[in-house]
C-alpha cells in the first residue's frame, strides 16, 4: 500500500462526465448518480469527485 499518494480521477474521465452532466437536467438525480459512480471506480468519495470535476473546469477556461 502507497501511503500518503493522493487518489485522482483521470482527465478524460472527467471530461467523459463532464459531457454526460451536461445532457442531464441541472438537478437531475442522475447527476448524483453519475458522480457516485465515478467516485466508486477511482476510490474516491463524492467530494473528491466533485472537487476534481469543478479544478478540471476551471482549468479548461
Amino acid at each position: 500500500m502507497l501511503r500518503g499518494r493522493r487518489k485522482s480521477i483521470p482527465p478524460d474521465s472527467l471530461m467523459q462526465l463532464r459531457q454526460r452532466l451536461d445532457r442531464l437536467p441541472h438537478k437531475s438525480p442522475e447527476c448524483a448518480a453519475q458522480v457516485a459512480a465515478i467516485a466508486d471506480l477511482y476510490d474516491t468519495s463524492k467530494t473528491t469527485a466533485y472537487r476534481a470535476l469543478h479544478h478540471f473546469q476551471l482549468m479548461r477556461r
